[in-house]
């Protein structure tokens, strides 16, 4: 794997993904994305150096035909046949003449209707379409087309191209390339000119003799962003972005972040560094890293506000002037789009006429119906109408980080926001404010040179020239742009060589003013810290720079560095000294060391680490340091071993740091002194059979002064399997700890129409109920208060084979148990019992679930007993927690009658408890026996039939009342073939329930789902293939019942295979 690639083709096509596995080193990785139907790996190398990587796969042996249709249309001609071909042939590859059968194409088109007799309609349709093929000689094309499950405009049109899922055209020939669709495109040359941007356009690349260029015409899919995140002490997370104006209503365009913690990329992915939500656009770190509250994270990222949308053009040109001389330049222009924005709207002539870069736009609307009232300043919530002579409003507020309201929502769901008395001291809790802030829509330029000079093969001049222009509000009319530069010359004298040791000098020096606007990463991302540094980017910059680099052949480099920075009147100098061992008994060893001075102080950060190879064994020991003037202060001393042998790999650590820093505290600063121990355990076994383990676990002991804030804490992450196919023993663990900052959150739900929903709401219970004929959609609303929590979750399987003991009789025992923890501290008690007061838990959930399966001698009769207990605490809800209890037993038996007719008789016993906090209106117990018997049978007339008969019992209480009912059911499930072009599936249910103390009311529990009285359902789908290019799906429902009057849906769909 090689930098600046990141794209690796396998040998074999279409491979199973489940089976595929990458090594390094025998550790087991992740790539980035790999595509199983054409056998290709997309990965970027974020490794120094290139790195050998050993895939393990199964793949089909022959492949897949690439075209599908008539067989007679691919015969060869009879002239053809007399002429022999003496290539071999290959199950692997299909070579195929792309000239002669020009351009493949596959894909489906489809339109969708949905009705219902309750007045609600939906029309959705999609198309997915691919191309491939040669187009010319040596001209190749490529190309995606996706709009699948997209919900189309009530006038029957097709959304616009950039509003399609997933477009991408590619044509590839020797002397250009050309990108169109959904690309990313990358513009890098250097440091300095870095640039990186998910887009929707035409991106070409072409070259001619000695030069290349580039040219983009295109709409960013978000809006650019890098920003610094300090972290909070003991919080892995989520760590939210944010817009540049500081709003959280975004979203993250997917793949486009870059996340660095102390200087380090990060992978995503929960086996990795971190694990991301786009649509809420938060940052979670995993195990691997601990967050201290001086942990320097930074993000790169593109965003989603939905104000405006963003045109990118850039063109750039590469030439080699000469052996000697390169030149490259380049411009790129961001632009915010203003065509939704309507010039005789009110918003538009606002900012036109104003000269600032945003505009206020306040949420209040006089309104004698609202529900706000105006006392002084500050906005009253007064649905009731309570108080009387004020003037009346409705209010809409926006996130703002300097609010000055809290939201709250109420006992009946109802959201709204009342003034904070703290102020906005608070950093746990989201604030608002009672207007919005708009941004004027911009525009940014930038022009680049640089220029290389190679003096013979060892020295090299180089010049950077770049120039920026940043318009905060174009439709000003004002021409107030920011304008900077930033201009840089350098050397290198490279490679000296006198016998093993290599000498390399550079140097340079580098003016950055003030009003310069990157387009993307151009500096270290730990430069502020690094150079002592609160702020940068509003005064003008000048650094040089002088390094001394020094190889000795198989032992060791050094690199000295002294350089200096003018920040207007500060001005700092700056010793930088980076040693490692690369061979021997000390490989690995490495020291770095930083020292800045300036008139504030002397600021010194040391990092070192000794590594001893001794065989299997290798010890460690690593010291830190990091001392600023008035502010930071501390060292870490660690130490520990690691074992590597073939396919394992252990290593354990203990490191103890301490901590002396200035804190602010009621309006002063106050010094603090704290003390860390965190040891480490990491173990990794990738062996083929037998047991697999990849296991962190990190424990974590802070001490302060005064024992109110110290901390103590496990993070890890395991997962264990062990698995032999002729042992009768599988068993698999994976689970995992961290410590979170958690936000609180209320469930809302809201009507979209019966049949449409995922919920129904009982009134007689107050609650909703899981319904998929409901007529609600749960969301979940945030409170903005955030927590410290300890989250534990996980599942574990063990199944235990006696089939494949010799004697045994077939016989399977499988246990499964999942669980999910989270509280603001662990409890034993309240993980495996949970009580409705207890106020410091958020979730405990567990799923237990025993089973034993055993079969007859005759291959079709088996019995199977299970058993599962759950329980739920659910304490997310502000107005109080809620606990879910369920234990079932039951029984199955299957029985083959004849060859075409199978018996299956059904029993369980189930027993649930729902018990609420907030209003004993919820509490309901409900238990009880329900018994089916089924028969099946297949005929050579292509029928499948299944008829069963049900009988249950329920019993239990709500309020104070108590309840008995029954219910006895008759089912139906039936498949007609239509020769083969189609089918038609029937199910009808008929069940009757009743009551024997004459309660209209029951539980929602009760009678598994069922109204008292009579049930009906009836369901039905035609599938049917008029030809292999065309098919029709319609689907039919209707219940009537005590709750469902009646009720009628009609699903249909149609498709077309390109």
């Amino acid at each position: 794997m090689r930098k600046n690639k990141t794209r690796y083709r396998l040998t074999n096509n279409f491979i199973f993904p489940e089976s595929i596995e990458f090594l390094i080193n025998g550790e087991e990785v992740r790539a980035d994305s790999v595509d199983f139907i054409n056998g290709i790996i997309y990965w970027e190398n974020r490794y120094e150096k290139p790195v050998n990587v050993l895939v393990e796969y199964d793949a089909i042996e022959r492949d897949l035909p690439l075209s599908i249709g008539p067989i007679w249309k691919n015969f060869p001609t009879l002239d053809s046949i007399m002429s022999k071909n003496t290539i071999p042939k290959s199950y692997f590859h299909q070579k195929i003449n792309m000239q002669d059968e020009s351009l493949y194409t596959s894909g489906t088109f489809n339109r969708q209707i949905n009705l219902s007799t309750q007045g609600m309609s939906e029309f959705s349709g999609g198309l997915h379409l691919n191309i491939s093929g040669e187009l010319d000689n040596n001209i190749m094309l490529s190309a995606v087309l996706s709009d699948q499950d997209m919900i189309l405009q009530p006038e029957g049109n097709t959304r616009n191209l950039e509003d399609i899922e997933q477009v991408y055209i590619s044509m590839q020939h020797p002397n250009f390339s050309l990108d169109a669709g959904d690309i990313e495109y990358n513009n890098k040359y250097d440091k300095l000119i870095n640039i990186r941007r998910k887009v929707i356009g035409i991106n070409n690349n072409f070259k001619y003799k000695n030069f290349t260029g580039n040219a983009l015409i295109a709409s960013t899919r978000g809006k650019y962003i890098s920003t610094d995140i300090v972290g909070f002490d003991g919080v892995q997370g989520p760590y939210r972005l944010t817009s540049k104006e500081g709003s959280k209503d975004i979203s993250l365009i997917s793949g486009s972040e870059k996340v660095w913690l102390d200087g380090g990329m990060m992978i995503r992915g929960a086996n990795y560094d971190y694990v991301i939500d786009y649509s809420l656009a938060e940052i979670t770190f995993t195990a691997k890293h601990l967050i201290r509250f001086d942990s320097d994270i930074f993000v790169e990222y593109e965003y989603i506000d939905g104000q405006y949308s963003q045109k990118i053009i850039s063109g750039s040109y590469q030439s080699k002037v000469s052996e000697n001389f390169n030149i490259v330049a380049g411009v790129i222009r961001e632009k915010d789009n203003t065509n939704n924005l309507s010039s005789d709207s009110e918003l538009y002539q606002n900012i036109a006429a104003g000269d600032a870069s945003d505009l206020i736009i306040y949420g209040a609307v006089e309104d004698t119906s609202g529900s706000y009232y105006l006392d002084g300043e500050v906005y009253r919530y007064d649905p009731d109408f309570m108080q009387t002579g004020y003037k009346r409003y409705r209010v809409t507020f926006t996130f703002d980080v300097k609010g000055k309201y809290e939201k709250i929502i109420s006992n009946t769901g109802k959201v709204y926001y009342q003034y904070y008395e703290h102020g906005n001291s608070s950093v746990n809790k989201d604030l608002y404010s009672p207007y919005h802030r708009i941004n004027a829509p911009r525009s940014k330029d930038l022009f680049y040179a640089k220029g290389n000079y190679n003096l013979g093969n060892k020295i090299s001049f180089a010049t950077h020239f770049s120039r920026s222009s940043l318009d905060n509000n174009i439709l000003s009319g004002m021409n107030a742009s920011d304008k900077g530069g930033l201009y840089e010359v350098s050397f290198k004298i490279d490679s000296i060589e006198t016998g093993s040791i290599t000498y390399a000098i550079s140097g340079g020096n580098q003016f950055r003013e003030k009003d310069y606007s990157s387009f993307g990463l151009d500096r270290n991302v730990r430069f502020k810290r690094f150079w002592d540094l609160d702020s940068i980017g509003i005064l003008n910059e000048r650094e040089s720079a002088l390094r001394f680099f020094l190889n000795i052949e198989k032992f060791s480099s050094t690199l000295i560095e002294f350089s200096s920075l003018n920040i207007g009147d500060i001005k700092k100098e700056k010793i930088k000294l980076d040693h490692k061992v690369d061979y021997g008994i000390f490989e690995g060893t490495s020291l770095k060391h930083q020292q800045v001075s300036s008139s504030s102080g002397v600021y010194k950060y040391t990092d070192g680490i000794i590594n001893l190879h001794s065989g299997f064994l290798r010890p460690f020991f690593r010291f830190q340091e990091e001392r600023k003037p008035g502010s930071i202060n501390y060292s870490v001393f660690g130490s520990g071993i690691s074992y590597q042998k073939e396919n394992k790999s252990i290593k354990l650590g203990i490191d103890r740091r301490e901590d002396n820093y200035l804190a602010f505290f009621d309006n002063e600063y106050v010094d603090k002194h704290s003390e860390d121990l965190i040891s480490s355990l990491q173990y990794v076994n990738q062996n083929r059979t037998g047991w697999r383990n990849n296991l962190i676990l990190k424990q974590r002991i802070k001490r302060f002064d005064n024992s109110v804030d110290n901390l103590n804490y496990l993070l890890g992450r395991i997962k264990l399997s062990y698995k032999k196919p002729e042992r009768p023993l599988y068993f698999e663990l994976n689970a995992s700890t961290e410590r979170t900052q958690n936000e609180n959150y209320s469930i809302v739900y809201d009507s979209i129409g019966v049949g449409l929903g995922d919920y129904r709401y009982d009134n007689n219970f107050n609650t909703f109920i899981r319904d998929p004929n409901g007529a609600y959609v749960g969301y979940s609303v945030p409170t903005g208060d955030r927590i410290d929590m300890i989250n534990i979750n996980g599942f574990q399987r063990l199944v235990f084979d006696f089939e494949k003991l010799k004697g045994s009789p077939s016989l399977r025992l499988k246990m499964d148990t999942s669980y999910d923890y989270s509280g603001t501290k662990f409890d034993f008690n309240g993980f495996i019992e949970p009580i409705i007061s207890d106020t410091t838990l958020y979730r405990s959930y567990m799923h237990n679930m025993i089973e034993i399966d055993w079969k007859q001698n005759r291959s079709m009769d088996r019995v199977r007993a299970y058993n599962i207990f759950s329980y739920d605490l659910q304490g997310y809800d502000p107005r109080g927690n809620e606990l879910l209890k369920h234990l079932e037993s039951g029984i199955d038996y299957h029985s083959s009658i004849s060859t075409n007719t199978n018996l299956k008789v059904t029993g369980f016993y189930h027993n649930k408890d729902i018990e609420s906090g907030f209003t004993s209106i919820r509490n309901r117990n409900v238990y009880g026996s329900w018994y089916e018997m089924s028969l099946s049978t297949k005929n050579r007339r292509n029928i499948d039939s299944e008829i069963s008969i049900k009988y249950g019992e329920d019993r239990g209480s709500f309020y104070l009342n108590k309840f008995s009912a029954y219910g006895i059911g008759f089912e139906y499930n039936g498949r007609l073939y239509l020769g083969e072009s189609g089918s038609l599936h029937s199910n009808v249910i008929w069940q009757k329930n009743n009551e024997r103390s004459d309660i209209r009311i029951l539980p929602p529990e009760a009678l598994n789902g069922f109204t008292i009285g009579e049930n009906i359902s009836v369901s039905t789908r035609v599938n049917y293939f008029f030809n292999k290019d065309m098919s029709f799906s319609l689907s039919i429902g209707y219940i009537n019942n005590d709750r469902y009057n009646n009720l009628t849906t009609v699903l249909g769909e149609f498709r077309a295979y390109l």
